[in-house]
């Protein structure tokens, strides 16, 4: 599967478990993992950089699945559509 449709999918997954739509690149990655995934987590990073509202615009294509929350580094509220 294309890594951003496994990010986005994985993402799903954490927020309805936790029942709040705040998750973590690790917690995306771990489940990724589990779930089979051969992406690195150099490849899981920017594609979540490529995932985010507001991306920088040298990426081709960019997705608004996610939105970085303030400074901190690896955390993102999920975006529903």
């Amino acid at each position: 599967m294309v890594a951003h449709k496994e990010i986005l999918h994985a993402a799903r997954l954490i927020a309805e478990v936790k029942g709040i739509d705040e998750i973590t690149i690790d917690e995306i990655f771990g489940v990724m993992q589990q779930a089979g995934s051969t992406h690195p987590i150099t490849d899981v990073r920017t594609e979540m950089r490529r995932c985010c509202k507001g991306s920088p615009k040298h990426h081709y294509t960019t997705y608004e699945y996610f939105e970085e929350i303030g400074n901190e580094n690896g955390r993102y509220n999920l975006i529903k559509k």
